[in-house]
């Protein structure tokens, strides 16, 4: 970049070397300062604005606001153009290094646990500006610089609002980058210090996620989806990434700034909570290491987080959340898919969850043979025995007159109501019986995994047992106990959802890749492929021709997916790609999720 000001000299001791920079109100020249020997970076306003009054002083007291900044991670102020002076220019120092968006696409996307510790200190020294009474507003990658020695550097203070200063914003300007405005900067509504938190949390979603929340092919529509607060869970752009880290972005990112975290400091303190809750201390020691040797630290740290993430499944476990537990081995495979303690902890889970739930069936069937029995003995008694009904009054003076009882029913009578009552039950009991039979026999048969290769003859279609119609009467007696649980009221349907086999870890891609997902919880599933069955556990490994048309059909099994629907089928066009590039494709239970290539 070249530049008409190239070795211009700025207050007798600033001369320009090169630009670096521009943007819309200054360009930004890298210099040397003459007396000194250092190098500075010199932001001009460019000079159709130093001719406008309101401009300079906007200018003017962005440098006097940062000059009374001083924090690790801000720029610091060495000297600014005073109101004599025919320029206006501000004299900062130089980061030799790049912006944090070069680094987020040469590294990213990142752990939750790295991106936490970049924004513990951006948010630390966001919450210094904000005591000091300086709103930013314009909090964006690009304003944010990592030094060669691994030093994060907040700059560009050139919209800057004083709290204590009257706001000087050109009639219908919006100031800042669309793309991290919060929603009452869009329509025009007083802002504070909450603005930079939404703009924040568009940061750290940016790093864990690889891409911003809020993503349009026009101005108009982005605004709308950020005035709607419409933005993907970070989790669906990578599975590593927890509820609590979620939880923590939607209060950044919420769109009433009173549900918003109310100062930095807040926000700042709620990441070094996360950060100790997955054992990183020395914050600042580890930020040092993320940013001069990212792949290294992310690798170095995958171990521990792997037994933080297992330890909290086990606890989970413990307090009986079955689902957060499932979630925090499931993040845990994420992180490494070969390591073996979080695939036996899902493995246990599952046990665990199968023991319980044939416990309540039997307890079920147990009381259901209870009360059933309670209400034959009900019946029989009601009647066998005798009622005794009130005599009529008569006058005081009479003579007592016996009263005679009512007419009861037959004893034979009653003995056959009750009989029939008792084999009405029983026979509604068998049924229910005969339905769950046929329910394990097609989990049974449905326990082993099946894997297929594309060209692999064509397996049998998954068995669909019908639900059994109710049997006739059987010969009277007392009913009989059952072991068998009884259908819940998804299997009164026509057909019967396996429970599915033990859970697996994921292969490696090869050359190509079936997957099916839940967010960051996958959903064990039977795999058809054209009608084919590729899978029983949700992965699997076949030869997609680029080009070529798929129906990918998915089955998820009852203790991977309770909620989940019973099936869901998709088609799939299989994108032009190298032949060492796998295709991926995937079954969102939740929303489906586009085909796309992957390296």
């Amino acid at each position: 970049m070249t530049s008409g000001l190239t070795n211009a000299v700025f207050g007798d001791r600033y001369r320009v070397v090169e630009a670096v920079g521009s943007g819309g109100m200054a360009t930004v020249y890298r210099g040397v300062d003459t007396v000194l020997g250092r190098d500075v970076a010199i932001k001009v306003m460019h000079p159709h604005l130093a001719a406008r009054s309101d401009a300079r002083a906007r200018f003017s007291r962005e440098a006097q606001a940062i000059a009374r900044l001083h924090h690790p991670n801000i720029v610091d102020v060495y000297d600014f153009s005073h109101g004599e002076s025919e320029s206006a220019y501000l004299v900062t120092e130089f980061v030799h290094g790049v912006t944090l968006t070069e680094f987020t696409a040469a590294h990213g996307p990142f752990l939750p646990q790295s991106a936490a510790l970049i924004g513990q200190a951006i948010a630390s020294a966001l919450a210094h500006a904000h005591a000091a009474g300086i709103v930013h507003r314009d909090i964006k990658p690009d304003n944010l610089m990592i030094s060669r020695d691994g030093t994060i550097k907040l700059m560009d203070f050139g919209i800057a609002t004083a709290m204590d200063l009257e706001q000087m914003t050109a009639t219908g300007a919006i100031l800042g980058s669309p793309a991290h405005m919060a929603p009452e900067q869009i329509e025009g509504r007083t802002v504070d210090a909450r603005v930079d938190v939404f703009a924040f949390g568009t940061l750290l979603y940016a790093l864990v996620a690889g891409r911003l929340p809020f993503m349009a092919s026009n101005p108009h529509a982005l605004f709308r989806l950020i005035l709607e607060g419409v933005y993907d869970p970070p989790s669906r752009h990578n599975a590593v990434v927890g509820r609590r880290f979620e939880e923590l972005l939607a209060t950044c990112l919420a769109r009433d700034p009173d549900d918003r975290w109310s100062t930095m400091s807040a926000a700042q303190e709620a990441l070094a909570a996360y950060l100790r809750d997955h054992e990183l201390v020395e914050p600042d020691k580890l930020l040092r290491r993320l940013l001069t040797a990212p792949e290294q630290f992310q690798h170095e740290i995958r171990p521990n987080l792997i037994t933080v993430l297992c330890a909290e499944g086990r606890r989970e476990a413990r307090e009986g959340s079955l689902a957060l537990a499932i979630d925090a081995y499931n993040r845990a495979m994420a992180i490494d898919p070969d390591a073996a303690e979080p695939r036996r902890g899902l493995t246990e889970l599952t046990s665990q969850s199968r023991r319980k739930r044939r416990l309540r069936a039997v307890a079920a069937v147990a009381l259901g043979a209870l009360v059933t029995t309670g209400l034959a003995v009900a019946v029989r008694r009601h009647f066998a025995e005798p009622a005794t009904a009130p005599g009529p009054e008569v006058p005081a003076v009479a003579p007592a007159v016996a009263v005679q009882p009512p007419q009861l029913l037959p004893p034979n009578t009653a003995e056959l109501a009750a009989a029939e009552e008792r084999d009405l039950q029983e026979a509604k009991r068998q049924s229910e019986i005969r339905r769950i039979e046929a329910e394990l026999a097609a989990r049974a048969a449905q326990t082993a995994p099946v894997q297929a290769d594309a060209g692999a003859t064509e397996p049998k279609q998954p068995e669909r047992v019908a639900a059994a119609q109710p049997a006739k009467a059987p010969p009277r007696g007392p009913p009989r106990p059952s072991r068998r649980p009884p259908a819940s009221k998804a299997n009164e349907e026509t057909t019967v959802r396996s429970a599915g086999p033990k859970l697996a870890s994921p292969p490696e891609p090869e050359d190509g890749l079936v997957e099916v997902t839940l967010g960051s919880t996958p959903a064990w599933a039977k795999l058809y492929l054209d009608n084919k069955l590729v899978s029983d556990t949700g992965f699997a490994r076949v030869s997609l021709v680029s080009g070529s048309r798929h129906t990918l059909r998915c089955e998820p099994f009852l203790n991977s997916c309770p909620e989940c629907p019973r099936e869901l089928t998709r088609p799939v066009l299989v994108p032009d790609r190298p032949p060492d590039v796998p295709f991926r494709v995937a079954c969102d239970f939740r929303q489906w999720a586009p085909a796309r290539a992957a390296p």
